[in-house]
């Protein structure tokens, strides 16, 4: 066991197949704050307690229109937002689908890429066709453009867009930073975030390009 490191002594299951997820590619990942690890897969919404997946798909899920599921965010009150693969937000509470007014208020041919809920419970939502912005029954656009990826520091929301730099939202202000030429934005991440990607110092901003780090900020 000497010649290993720290790494190669950890176990690693796989889920797959009938007791897996339901589909080989996860394309969101959420814990609540029971312990519940969400999955938003092309086959449908699970659910993993530590042992076993429950799946949630249109076929069994009322309110569910489609089980393509694109993106996902934790609420401060435990509901789970639900972005669908073809259009459209819903909200998962107690294993109902709900449509509440502010996801009604979304359009319903936009697919949001990535949502995170801020501390005053807005939903944000990336889409192809801009930010989005969803509280108290309402759903507003922000911004229009190509929107890739958010990331949340205190009250600052960055967003990283494909053509047109890095956003800067707090409030009602919006500031923009531009990319060097020929630069193509792919994400942003923080120090604040929950994903597995964004591994960063405390405080830090990590910017990508392409899959590719071009800058990180304090």
């Amino acid at each position: 066991m000497g010649g290993l490191s720290p790494i190669d002594q950890l176990g690693v299951d796989v889920w797959d197949g009938p007791d897996g997820p339901g589909a080989g590619w996860v394309r969101d990942i959420a814990e609540d704050s029971r312990g519940f690890i969400w999955l938003a897969t092309p086959n449908g919404l699970a659910r993993f307690d530590g042992r076993r997946f429950r799946r949630f798909t249109a076929v069994d899920t009322p309110g569910l229109p489609h089980s393509g599921i694109r993106s996902l965010a934790l609420a401060r009150d435990g509901r789970l937002w639900v972005g669908l693969d073809h259009g459209g937000i819903r909200i998962m509470r107690g294993g109902v689908i709900e449509h509440p007014p502010e996801a009604s208020a979304f359009p319903a041919d936009t697919h949001a890429v990535q949502m995170v809920v801020d501390r005053h419970d807005v939903l944000w939502a990336a889409t192809p066709q801009g930010l989005w912005r969803l509280a108290q029954g309402t759903a507003k656009q922000v911004r229009s453009g190509d929107i890739r990826s958010l990331a949340l520091r205190g009250d600052v929301l960055w967003v990283r867009t494909r053509n047109d730099g890095l956003l800067r939202v707090e409030g009602d202000r919006i500031s923009t930073h531009p990319d060097a030429p020929a630069c193509k934005g792919a994400w942003v991440a923080t120090s604040e975030a929950r994903k597995p990607r964004h591994l960063l110092r405390r405080g830090h901003l990590a910017v990508g390009s392409g899959g590719v780090p071009v800058g990180t900020d304090k």
